[in-house]
């Protein structure tokens, strides 16, 4: 039996299935949100905000940031491990820490501790946090230099071998750590930290934040709060850098699974 030549698509009925799923998915979001806010409103409607923000409110705001931004790093340190072995043919060092390393390591702990220890005292907490932010980005600039040779020498193994699923992670990983986005993350978590240096540092903004928030929460007395503004400070920061860098290895770690899940099936070649 001969085969029947296959048809392409009849253009308008393209268009159509296109308006089709853009409307159906415009209504479903509009739906789903009206609905969401409606029973945010609901269960929260009842909850006075007197009984949520007291006294013990900033210190429990603070110790939840603290715990986060900590088991967040922890976590961090395996995936970056992980996906930095998958796209390099090898590390310089010959296997070895250079002394850098141990340096940042040590930086961190010190800095980390500096964290716990100055918890609850404003000032000595705003300096652990500014040195926690640059410290951070400095590890960063110098990873970002001392993994350069390893991306172009795995680059320039991966083009000749022809190993293009290699390459796909090299890419995704190179764009992890290089990209511009790192940047746009650090100018977010350096404007919440010039904010907590201004409420350490600076009398006349703390006094101005402190009556803004009696104004917001006139049940407060005013010793409680400056902490309070400064404890959702630190949870807005934690939170910020945190969901934003996790998003991305979240991302990374899709890409893999599908990359590796589509090479499993068929030959990868380039476009």
């Amino acid at each position: 039996m001969d085969k029947v030549p296959a048809r392409s698509p009849d253009p308008r009925n393209t268009r159509d299935k296109t308006r089709f799923a853009q409307f159906t998915r415009s209504i479903l979001q509009v739906v789903a949100v009206a609905l969401g806010l409606l029973v945010g409103y609901l269960q929260i409607r009842d909850i006075k905000p007197d009984i949520l923000f007291t006294h013990s409110t900033p210190d429990i705001i603070w110790r939840l940031a603290l715990v986060l931004i900590y088991w967040s790093c922890v976590a961090a340190i395996n995936f970056e491990i992980h996906v930095q072995e998958l796209a390099y043919v090898a590390i310089p060092g010959q296997g070895r820490w250079p002394v850098q390393l141990y340096v940042v390591l040590a930086a961190f702990v010190l800095i980390f501790a500096a964290l716990l220890t100055s918890y609850g005292n404003i000032t000595h907490f705003s300096v652990a946090l500014t040195c926690f932010l640059l410290t951070d980005y400095g590890s960063w600039l110098y990873l970002r230099r001392f993994l350069r040779s390893s991306i172009d020498e795995s680059r320039i193994y991966y083009l000749a071998e022809k190993k293009f699923y290699e390459l796909a992670i090299l890419s995704m990983v190179e764009h992890h750590v290089f990209g511009r986005w790192k940047w746009y993350r650090f100018v977010a978590g350096a404007t919440i930290v010039v904010v907590a240096d201004l409420l350490a540092f600076n009398h006349s903004f703390r006094e101005a934040t402190a009556s803004a928030v009696q104004i917001i929460c006139p049940w407060l007395p005013s010793a409680d709060a400056i902490p309070l503004f400064y404890s959702m400070l630190f949870l807005l920061y934690v939170l910020v850098m945190e969901i934003w860098i996790w998003v991305h290895r979240i991302q990374i770690n899709v890409r893999l699974d599908t990359l590796e899940y589509l090479n499993g099936r068929y030959q990868l070649t380039p476009r």
